[in-house]
């Protein structure tokens, strides 16, 4: 329907979704220092942390044969926490891993059997890795310090996808 003065109101969806991850990790066997030199410390249990994932999406209907839509989502995340009596601290004591992406299309109707949609996407990958650092002798007498890694890397893509509509109830996407 429309009003004077105005564009017509056009169908609009959202949607948002939430997803949680708490994946299990163990460590066992020995760690190897130099020549037969095993650290001491704790196997530890699980040490990861619950990671929430989540979403918004919508689009747009622009005419009946022209969409306009939108994502936000953190497709993937992780959270690790060692102690630092852990027997595997040379390796990694925290880890610390996210991802989120945007990103905007547009699809278009071709006919009623055929849709095209295209649109930039923008990817946002962090990550904090630490670990302690064995100098050998020093390490004696100074403990061992902690090395620290933090990245950030943005990355710009694009994305193509064609949907096939064999019957009312079938449909094929790539």
């Amino acid at each position: 329907h429309t009003t004077a003065g105005s564009l017509p109101v056009l169908p609009t969806k959202t949607d948002a979704s939430v997803g949680a991850r708490r994946p299990t990790s163990s460590s066992t066997g020995a760690m190897r220092v130099g020549v037969g030199a095993t650290p001491s410390g704790t196997s530890g249990g699980n040490v990861t942390e619950l990671f929430l994932t989540g979403g918004r999406y919508g689009f747009r209907s622009l005419s009946p044969d022209f969409k306009l839509g939108f994502v936000t989502a953190s497709p993937f995340g992780q959270r690790v926490s060692n102690p630092t009596n852990f027997v595997g601290r040379y390796q990694s004591l925290t880890s610390s891993i996210s991802d989120v992406q945007f990103a905007l299309s547009g699809a278009y109707k071709i006919n009623e059997q055929w849709s095209i949609g295209c649109g930039p996407v923008i990817d946002v990958f962090s990550a904090r890795l630490t670990q302690e650092l064995n100098l050998g002798a020093l390490s004696t007498i100074a403990g061992d310090p902690v090395g620290e890694w933090h990245g950030r890397v943005v990355g710009l893509g694009f994305i193509v996808g064609f949907l096939l509509k064999a019957s009312p109830a079938c449909m094929f996407g790539v």
